[in-house]
């Protein structure tokens, strides 16, 4: 292991890499010019890459900290014909340490000769007690061959490693504050730096530097706002010697979430101000600003930089409560840089053919019943299995798993029924192709079946008639009659089969199914209709009335759901009803007993029921019982909750619905949840039984719809105090708003009902005529999409995004003209002038003509 801090050689050696690709003769770039080929060993090349995980920027408390960075990574090479060096880094701290007080750590590799010292733990870092940091991580590796005309080996990727700096912080958190909490915490997080060279297969190889960062959680004012980031993310500079590329490889997204709701922070530079609960707002400003990758890719340099992934600032604010204090956070500081020589550099050619493929599945000699079945193996890692059928038309493709090898793929069109051979080959990045495996197997895609005799609607006096007909050789027949199995049998190997009733056949009609399966698992079906008819013709006799043998006559039951059962006739249908109510149906079994349970509550009380049974459209007659269904014992109210437990809950055992809120004690504690003490379980001002039978809101979350305003307060009515001035109407100080509580944003103008209660900061400087002010905080209508009837919603003034000409300049969506200039704010935008300054005017003239009308809006 090598410890060295010199960042100054690196940022020197880029510089020189730059000014070279810029210095290259534009042949080079001329397109006439056949492709360069690649240099051997030894070639001049170069790559960097850094990474940091934290940076910090920090004026709270006692410390007052700037441009010091909290985990530091970062991979180098030079190469020339002369000589050639790679270094990885993996260092506690970067930037600017004087006067801190902090002291570097760091593990460094170079080669030649290679060398990986394997991960230790660097010098803690002491910020106490505004900030605490975790532990610290280093591991590098790096290589470089002391013989200058030989590549360092490929490892499983297909990369050539020159240098891999890994940086890993069990994590950072701010000291927390009064009213406050927990400024900001970062968790587990890491970056890592590695340049490498990437065969592409046919001899040439570009130069790539690349930097990773993970980025855990983020927490930020105890856990009001929280970030969150797409990981890993990736940077990266690759040449080929002619063009240089540089950027994310996976752009990452950034999201906010502050009370449920997600604000996507866009990767443009411009800070995102956050908007913090009600209680946060007037004490701290917070903006959170997502950067792009600036590409600096020059001819055949790679160059790509991130001032930071996102940067967090948080101010908090001198309101005599607390100290005014600042931190800004950059999160993950990203460059990376590559340049190759003229064709790119040159690890050799592979002229060796990949081994064959191995078909695992389907199987020899397998018969399947899909016709797109999937193809899987293994093959040489990172290889293209390409299947064909016997004509050498492709079936389907996959590329083979880099490290096992794996690889599966499916025909996009169905394959032919019948057997067939298939064949796998695999092709190599540089062309060469594998010898062929190769597998036969059936495809079975259908069955069929047909019932011969009897034929469909025929009568006949044999109650255990043959039935016959043709399928598919091999394949299994059964018939059955409503589900119940009446003869099986087996197609012989010339198409036909018949089979008997194992049991006779009672009078009347029966409807028989046949179903084929074959060996594959195809089936179809075939039915036919037969009348047995014993007395030589006439109307058959409707089968005798079922027999219902429990609950027997005159029994109590304590089931408000009882299972009623009795005796029929074999395969018979069984109805129960209650009145001209169904309570459930049965199929009489071979044995003759049916059985079912109520589909519906019986109350307390005497009940009769009668069954009847059908075959085929046959119906008998009723067999009736009586019975009485009884409470549980010990349930005296009845209200499914055994006294036992009422005493438990502290309910009253004699009265259904103890706090009187529409809902039984029982339905409260074994269905809704809620408290059957408390008429108002989540105390939002709303019954329990009004919430669930008249609102549909829950009655144990007391904001339903997530917006901050509770679902009594949405009910009821919200008094929003401000003033506001709409077109064409009185002025009004106060108005009274009744929300859905179902629905987070009643008028779906993009800003939640509770937002609009709770009021928005707009902070925008109006100029009118006599004197200039500045929009405060403004309270809109959350039931209009324009509270002031202006011509525009509330949340464009609110955002200013109608006003783009103007700087997106705000107005105020509780005035109908902002400016005080005679002309609603709507018209102004339309009129392509600024409603937040009244010198702007409208330049339509037939807009400027109103503002000598009667006005746009009355005033009281």
């Amino acid at each position: 292991m090598h410890r060295r801090h010199d960042r100054s050689r690196g940022r020197s050696t880029r510089t020189l890499a730059i000014a070279t690709a810029i210095a290259l003769p534009g042949s080079f770039l001329a397109f006439a010019q056949p492709p360069a080929a690649a240099a051997p060993l030894p070639a001049a090349y170069s790559a960097d890459a850094h990474g940091d995980i934290v940076g910090l920027d920090v004026d709270l408390l006692s410390l007052d900290l700037a441009g010091v960075a909290v985990g530091h990574s970062r991979s180098t090479v030079e190469s020339s014909v002369e000589a050639g060096t790679s270094s990885a880094n993996a260092a506690n701290l970067d930037g600017t340490l004087i006067g801190t007080g902090l002291t570097l750590d760091e593990q460094s590799t170079v080669a030649p000769p290679s060398g990986d010292p394997g991960a230790e733990g660097l010098l803690a870092v002491d910020l106490a007690p505004v900030v605490t940091v975790g532990a610290i991580t280093g591991d590098t590796r790096a290589a470089c061959e002391e013989d200058l005309g030989t590549c360092v080996a490929a490892d499983a990727d297909g990369d050539r490693v020159l240098s891999d700096a890994r940086t890993t912080l069990a994590g950072l958190s701010l000291t927390s504050l009064p009213g406050l909490g927990t400024l900001a915490d970062v968790t587990a997080s890491e970056t890592r730096t590695r340049t490498f060279l990437d065969d592409d297969g046919a001899g040439s190889s570009d130069v790539v530097s690349r930097t990773t960062t993970t980025v855990g959680d983020i927490s930020l004012l105890g856990g009001a706002v929280t970030v969150d980031v797409t990981s890993p993310v990736v940077l990266e500079a690759r040449s080929d010697g002619t063009t240089g590329t540089a950027g994310y490889t996976n752009p990452p997204t950034v999201v906010a979430t502050v009370g449920g709701q997600q604000v996507t922070i866009p990767a443009d530079g411009q800070p995102e101000p956050i908007d913090l609960p009600l209680l946060l707002d007037p004490l701290v400003d917070l903006s959170i600003t997502a950067y792009p990758a600036e590409d600096l890719s020059a001819g055949p340099t790679g160059a790509a930089t991130a001032d930071a992934l996102l940067s967090i600032s948080l101010d908090v604010l001198d309101v005599g409560v607390l100290d005014a204090a600042s931190v800004d956070l950059d999160i993950a500081p990203m460059s990376v840089e590559a340049t190759a020589p003229e064709g790119g550099v040159e690890c050799g050619v592979d002229d060796e053919a990949p081994a064959a493929p191995v078909i695992v599945t389907p199987a020899d000699g397998e018969l399947t019943d899909d016709p797109t079945p999937e193809f899987s193996g293994t093959a040489e890692p990172g290889s293209t299995v390409v299947v064909e059928d016997a004509q050498g038309n492709e079936v389907c493709s996959a590329e083979a798993a880099p490290v096992t090898g794996a690889w599966s793929c499916s025909p996009a069109q169905p394959l032919p029924d019948g057997e067939a051979t298939y064949t796998a080959t695999a092709t190599d990045d540089a062309g060469n192709t594998s010898p062929e495996d190769s597998v036969t197997f059936e495809i079975d895609t259908a069955t069929t079946v047909t019932i011969v005799t009897p034929a469909d609607g025929s009568t006949t006096d044999d109650t255990t008639p043959t039935i016959t007909g043709t399928g598919e050789a091999g394949a299994t027949i059964e018939v059955t009659e409503n589900g119940i199995p009446v003869c099986q049998t087996t197609v012989g190997p010339q198409g036909g089969w018949s089979c008997t009733p194992t049991l006779p056949l009672l009078p009347g009609d029966h409807t028989l199914t046949a179903t084929a399966t074959d060996e594959a698992g195809n089936t179809d079906t075939d039915t036919v209709t037969i009348t047995i008819d014993l007395e030589g013709g006439g109307e058959p006799a409707p089968p005798a009335a079922p027999d219902i043998t429990s609950p027997a006559p005159g029994a109590t039951v304590q089931d408000t759901t009882p299972a009623i059962s009795g005796t029929g006739q074999p395969g018979a249908t069984v109805e129960v009803q209650e009145g001209s109510v169904l309570l459930c149906t049965a199929v009489v079994g071979d044995d003759g007993r049916w059985s079912c349970s109520s589909g519906v509550v019986l109350q307390p009380g005497p009940h009769t029921v009668t069954a009847t049974q059908t075959i085929g459209d046959r119906t008998s007659g009723a067999d009736t019982v009586t019975f009485t269904v009884v409470p549980a014992p010990g349930d005296a109210d009845g209200d499914n909750l055994p006294d036992q437990q009422e005493g438990t809950t502290g309910t009253d055992p004699n009265d259904p619905d103890t706090d009187d809120d529409g809902l039984s004690d029982g339905q409260e504690v074994n269905t809704t949840g809620t408290d059957p003490l408390d008429d108002d379980t989540d105390g939002d001002g709303l019954t329990d039984g009004a919430e669930v039978d008249v609102h549909g809101t829950a009655p144990t979350d007391a904001d339903t719809d997530d917006d901050r305003i509770t679902d009594g307060r949405e009910v009821a009515g919200v008094r929003i105090r401000q003033r506001f001035e709409v077109c064409g109407r009185k002025a009004r100080t106060a108005i009274l708003v009744r929300t859905n509580p179902l629905s987070k944003d009643t008028d779906k103008d993009g800003l939640s009902d509770g937002t609009e209660v709770r009021g928005v900061k707009i902070k925008q400087k109006v100029r009118t005529k006599k004197k200039s002010f500045k929009i405060g905080k403004t309270r809109t209508n959350p039931t209009k999409k324009d509270s002031d009837r202006d011509g525009l919603k509330d949340k464009v003034e609110v955002t200013g995004s109608a006003n783009k000409r103007f700087g997106r300049d705000r107005t105020d969506p509780t005035k109908c003209d902002t400016d005080r200039g005679g002309v609603r704010d709507g018209a102004e935008v339309r009129a392509r002038s600024n409603p937040a300054d009244w010198r702007s005017g409208p330049r339509d003239p037939r807009v400027r003509e109103s503002r000598t009308g009667a006005g746009t809006f009355g005033v009281g």
